[in-house]
C-alpha cells in the first residue's frame, strides 16, 4: 500500500529504503554469528545450517521492520533514518507491519520446522527482547545498550545448539561474553558519531550524560575489557592452534592502541564513524579466526 506523496521515487529508492527499513547490514552480521556459533559446535561447515540461518535472517529482518514500524515518527527527525519505507512515504505504516508480520511468521515457521524447539524458542526471545523490551527501553535510558546486548548473543547461541552443543558449554558462553562486550563500545561509537540525530529526535543519549573526553575514555575502558574477553575464548576450548591465539591477541594489542586516540580527545581530532568501523573489523577478524582454527582441527 502505498501512501499518497507528489514525489516521483525510482526503484533504487525502493531498494535503499528497504535495505535501511530490514537493517540489512545488521541481519547479515545476524547470520555471520550465528554460523560462527555452529562452526564452533560441529568444528566444521555443513549445509545444515543453511536453511536455519536464513530463517533467522527472516526473523530478524521481520524484527528490524517492526523496529521501522514502531520508532517511524522518530526515524523522521534523525538523517541516517528518514530514508525509511514510513519515513520517506515509500509505504504506509500498516503496510510495514504486515511486512514485519509476514518475515517473523515465516522465519519462525521455518526455523521451527528445520532447527526445532530450542532455536526457535531462542529467535522468539530475541524477537521479544529486541522489540519488547530493548525498544521501549532506548526512549528512558541512555544505557539501554547493556541490557539489550543480551539480543546479540542469541544468534551464536542458536547456530551452537543447531550444531549439537549443549547452551550451558562454556566454550560457547565465553565467545557470546565476547560478542556482548564488543556491542556496547560499538553502540556508543556510532551514537557519538550521530549525537545530533539522537539528541534531536529525543533518545536519552550516553553523550548527555558525559562529556566528550570522558565518554572516549569510558568507550576505550570498554574496548579494554573486549579485548580482554576474546582471551576467554582459547582458555575455555574455543581455540586450539597456537598460531591463531596469537593473532587474537595481537589483533587485541592493535585494537587498543588503535583506540587509544579516544583518550586523547581534545588534543587529537577524532572521527568517531571511523573507530566504529575499526572496531567492527576487529570482531569480524576475531569471528574468522576462531572459524578457521575450528575448520582446520577436522582437516
Amino acid at each position: 500500500m502505498m501512501v499518497e506523496n507528489s514525489q516521483t521515487y525510482k526503484f533504487e529508492d525502493y531498494m535503499s529504503a528497504l535495505a535501511s527499513m530490514t537493517k540489512f547490514k545488521i541481519t547479515i552480521a545476524v547470520c555471520t554469528t550465528t554460523l560462527a556459533g555452529f562452526i564452533l559446535a560441529r568444528h566444521g561447515l555443513d549445509w545444515s545450517i543453511s536453511i536455519p540461518a536464513f530463517a533467522l535472517f527472516l526473523v530478524a529482518s521481520g524484527s528490524a521492520v517492526l523496529n521501522h514500524f514502531q520508532e517511524h515518527q522518530f526515524d523522521a527527525q534523525m538523517g541516517r533514518t528518514k530514508a525509511r519505507m514510513i519515513s520517506a512515504g515509500l509505504m504506509s505504516p500498516m503496510a510495514v507491519l504486515g511486512i514485519a508480520l509476514v518475515l517473523v511468521f515465516l522465519g519462525m515457521s521455518i526455523l521451527y520446522t528445520t532447527a526445532g524447539t530450542n532455536p526457535a524458542l531462542l529467535g522468539l526471545l530475541a524477537l521479544i527482547w529486541y522489540n519488547g523490551i530493548y525498544t521501549p527501553m532506548k526512549r528512558v535510558s541512555a544505557y539501554a545498550v547493556v541490557p539489550g546486548g543480551i539480543i546479540g548473543v542469541i544468534p551464536p547461541l542458536i547456530g551452537w545448539n543447531i550444531g549439537g552443543g549443549h547452551l550451558a558449554d562454556p566454550t560457547i558462553l565465553s565467545f557470546c561474553f565476547f560478542i556482548f562486550m564488543w556491542q556496547v563500545p560499538h553502540f556508543w561509537l556510532l551514537a557519538m558519531h550521530y549525537r545530533n540525530d539522537y539528541e534531536g529526535a529525543g533518545f536519552p543519549s550516553v553523550t548527555q550524560q558525559f562529556d566528550e573526553e570522558s565518554l572516549g575514555r569510558i568507550v576505550y575502558s570498554w574496548i579494554l575489557a573486549t579485548v580482554a574477553s576474546s582471551l576467554l575464548i582459547p582458555l575455555y576450548g574455543g581455540m586450539e592452534n597456537p598460531t591463531g591465539i596469537l593473532t587474537i591477541a595481537f589483533l587485541g594489542v592493535w585494537i587498543a592502541t588503535l583506540q587509544f586516540k579516544l583518550c586523547r580527545i581534545g588534543t587529537v581530532a577524532v572521527n568517531f564513524k571511523r573507530a566504529f568501523m575499526e572496531l567492527n573489523g576487529y570482531a569480524l577478524a576475531i569471528m574468522i579466526i576462531i572459524s578457521i582454527d575450528q575448520l582446520i582441527r577436522t582437516s
